[in-house]
């Protein structure tokens, strides 16, 4: 049962490229995520603007709901 760490090197590389195409994966999902915006909320470079801009219309929907019987 003596392989010299043949085994246990070829089980490194293998778990190191699993970790490497999780980390991919990851990376291209998280870009992906960053490029959905939510509809009618304009896309300026200012984060703090934009949040800004999507309190407003949550506010707008909040009061247009409590108006409504």
């Amino acid at each position: 049962m003596n392989n010299k760490g043949k085994g246990s090197g070829l089980a490194l590389v293998l778990i190191l490229l699993v970790a490497l195409l999780i980390a991919f994966l990851a990376v291209k999902n998280f870009t992906a995520l960053n490029t959905v915006s939510a509809p009618g909320v304009e896309q300026t470079g200012d984060p703090v603007q934009q949040a800004q801009s999507l309190v407003d219309q949550i506010n707008l929907l909040q009061q247009q709901a409590g108006k409504e019987p």
